[in-house]
Parts: C-alpha cells; sequence; structure tokens
C-alpha cells in the first residue's frame, strides 16, 4: 500500500508546485509588460509578447502601441489579477488603472505559454492579446491611435 501512497504524494506535490510556478511566471510577465509601457521601452516590451501574437505583424516594433499608452495612459498599472488557465493559453482578468491612478478600467491579458523543450518545467508565459476598457472584442492595437 504504501508504494502507491508515496507516489501519489509526490505527483500531487509537483502538480501543486507547477501550478503555482504558471501563476507566479504570468504575474511576472505582466509585471514587466508594465514595467516596458512606463519606461517606453520597446525591446523590453517586446520580450513579453508572444511569438505567435499578431501585434508583430500589425506593430513590429511596438511603437503604435507604446505611442498609444505614453500619450494617452501613461503611467499604467495592473492589480488584482485573476488568472485561469487552460493549456497553453491563460486569461488574466485584472484592474487596469491609468493616470496615476485618475483612470480605471477592465483589463484583459489572453496568455500563451511559449513552446519549449522542456515547457513543462519552465513556465515562459507571453501575452498574446491585450484588450482594456471592458472591450474585450477588440485588442488595444486594432484601435484607431490618435
Amino acid at each position: 500500500m504504501k508504494c502507491i501512497i508515496v507516489p501519489v504524494i509526490i505527483f500531487i506535490t509537483i502538480i501543486m508546485f507547477l501550478g503555482c510556478s504558471t501563476e507566479k511566471a504570468i504575474e511576472n510577465v505582466i509585471s514587466d509588460f508594465e514595467d516596458a509601457i512606463n519606461s517606453g521601452n520597446s525591446s523590453d516590451f517586446d520580450e513579453t509578447l508572444s511569438t505567435e501574437s499578431d501585434y508583430r505583424t500589425s506593430d513590429p516594433d511596438g511603437s503604435g502601441f507604446l505611442g498609444y499608452f505614453l500619450s494617452t495612459w501613461d503611467p499604467v498599472h495592473y492589480g488584482n489579477l485573476d488568472i485561469s488557465r487552460d493549456g497553453r493559453d491563460a486569461d488574466v482578468y485584472s484592474d487596469g488603472t491609468y493616470l496615476n491612478g485618475t483612470y480605471q478600467t477592465d483589463v484583459w491579458f489572453w496568455m500563451k505559454r511559449e513552446e519549449a523543450l522542456f515547457a513543462f518545467i519552465s513556465q515562459d508565459w507571453r501575452v498574446y492579446r491585450y484588450y482594456d476598457e471592458g472591450d474585450y472584442t477588440t485588442p488595444v492595437w486594432r484601435k484607431p491611435k490618435n
């Protein structure tokens, strides 16, 4: 009986550990996304984006997206993250606070886990799409930029 119980306990522990590391990895990417926007650093911003994201074709260097934030919403802060994961996808609903707390909105990050040889161990999550102002039909980079 001990032969069965010990492996089951070890397996459950590993699953719990991987689940915690997934949430932490996603939180870190969103923090990096926020920092890149607030600093206006397009290379740091680019590192937060999924290789599968169509941000890359619509705004290859991120300058339009960063311009949208820097001219309209700077600085930004994301809090109260609600993370749910389904395979390689994750949905993160968050409170977005812009303009030093003077404007608040609902935000949705659609995250993708990057494919890698040991992706189940290394949790490389990136932003696939980003939606704000409660509009979950039009990703921000597709909105007209003034």
